[in-house]
């Protein structure tokens, strides 16, 4: 598998400049080229859509996507001298992901700060793309503090398994790597039928 287009999903979040940063230190490595992808979702509610101010507010979220890509963008290309396409969709953030996904090799998106009844009640971004998105998902939840020593591999069996397992071994090549497998006690009873 190569690693020649990275596809970054920014969502301006705390996490979003440690998201661009590992991807573009992954991308100067390789000398691959990366994407900066942001999801404008329109506004849910239907007596808001329907609102004339909408189209406005809409036309606005998309400026100042522009302007902060433009700002990440200008960060890679000082630092890595790499070459950044800026993308912007307004949609659905999780099916315009998966749609950018297919031009691409890796993505790379922000972990959740989640915790409590909001992370047993609601699914993050990263697993809503589980299983839609056909290329690997690196999930970043930290600042970039220089090579990997460990990588948790979560594997189920399948052959997705095997390519995330070969994925990780050349994203990091020196890395320690833990293959984590789970399974509740129903899955348990129908493998050992």
């Amino acid at each position: 598998m190569t690693i020649d287009r990275i596809l970054v999903a920014v969502s301006f979040s705390e996490r979003s400049i440690d998201v661009v940063r590992k991807a573009s230190r992954l991308a100067a490595d390789r000398n691959s080229s990366i994407t900066l992808l942001h999801v404008v979702e329109p506004v849910k509610r239907r007596s808001v859509r329907r609102l004339p101010a909408q189209q406005t507010l809409l036309r606005a979220r998309v400026t100042n996507a522009r302007k902060e890509l433009a700002r990440y963008a200008g960060e890679i290309a000082a630092k890595a001298r790499l070459p950044v396409d800026i993308r912007i969709e307004i949609g659905e953030k999780v099916s315009s992901i998966t749609h950018a996904c297919k031009e691409a090799d890796v993505l790379f998106l922000g972990g959740t700060n989640m915790s409590g009844l909001a992370a047993a009640l609601r699914m993050s971004t990263a697993e809503r793309l589980i299983g839609k998105c056909g290329i690997p998902i690196m999930v970043v939840n930290g600042p970039y503090q220089g090579g990997y020593a460990r990588a948790l591999v979560p594997v189920d069996g399948t052959y997705h398994s095997v390519a995330a397992v070969s994925t990780a071994a050349r994203l990091w090549p020196d890395a320690e790597l833990t293959l984590f497998h789970a399974m509740d006690t129903r899955q348990q009873q129908l493998m050992r039928m």
